[in-house]
């Protein structure tokens, strides 16, 4: 079963031989070029974040036949972009029809199952990162009803994170600590919407997200109850105190101390 996460931060060749990856590229120490070969029946994921990288279109064939998932990332380092293989189950159309049939009430069904876990997610990160909220959240989670209909993922949502980041924290603002939530989230949506591939689904036909212009709605719904894991990883890994002093400057005093820290 495929494991491995492979991320290719720095200029390389990638193709494929005797279904393995190869990624060919210098050696930081000597300059000279290296060859790493890596079998792709172990590999779940490839993430190309240099943008000076080669890849071949041999091998971009091979991994939609081992369904792997390749991202492609923007300037900025974030994942912008995802290759999925196509016609993976054999009963595809038979699964979108069921998709298509569902009822309203097992549509907000799905929903309120899908907020509940989210929300608990969210009360068990605060409590692995020892920060307080948890009981406020689990009782909130409690009281989702059908379809979410008081609206209790909004509030758990400014509880939430007014708990594990501070009070001066927001989100969407342009920091770092959103930046990097945002990198996992994306990343998480990508493996989510290859694994609904993988099982016949289509990702545009959501639960609760339904928008004309989004190819990955049933992903967007699927991928809720993973944030918090996104979150207490960010939380957890990154100094926050440090940087809460730098989430209350201005848009360009954050954007020149996240564009810092990508660069190193």
């Amino acid at each position: 079963m495929s494991h491995r996460h492979v991320m290719v931060t720095r200029s390389a060749k990638l193709s494929c031989r005797n279904s393995q990856l190869v990624i060919r590229q210098e050696d930081e120490i000597t300059g000279e070029m290296c060859e790493y070969t890596i079998p792709l029946e172990d590999i779940r994921t490839l993430l190309l974040e240099d943008r000076q990288s080669i890849i071949t279109s041999a091998l971009l064939a091979r991994l939609a036949e081992f369904r792997i998932a390749v991202f492609t990332c923007d300037d900025k380092h974030l994942p912008n972009g995802v290759l999925l293989p196509y016609g993976q189950h054999s009963r595809g159309p038979k699964i979108m029809r069921s998709q298509l049939d569902m009822k309203r009430p097992l549509v907000k069904r799905l929903w309120q199952a899908i907020v509940r876990r989210k929300i608990e997610n969210q009360a068990a990160c605060l409590a692995l990162c020892g920060c307080s909220g948890e009981e406020g959240l689990l009782a909130l989670a409690n009281r989702v009803a059908s379809g979410d209909k008081g609206s209790m993922e909004s509030l758990a949502a400014r509880m939430y994170f007014k708990h594990l980041f501070g009070k001066a924290f927001k989100r969407g603002s342009d920091d770092f600590i959103n930046s990097a939530m945002n990198y996992g989230y994306a990343l998480v949506r990508g493996q989510v919407a290859r694994s609904l591939c993988a099982f016949g689904f289509q990702p545009s036909i959501g639960l609760q997200h339904h928008s004309e212009l989004n190819n990955f709605n049933l992903a967007d719904d699927l991928m809720e109850p993973y944030r918090p894991i996104v979150d207490y990883v960010v939380a957890s890994e990154l100094d926050v105190d440090s940087l809460a002093f730098e989430v209350t400057q201005t848009t360009s005093n954050a954007d020149s101390y996240a564009n810092g820290l990508v660069g190193k």
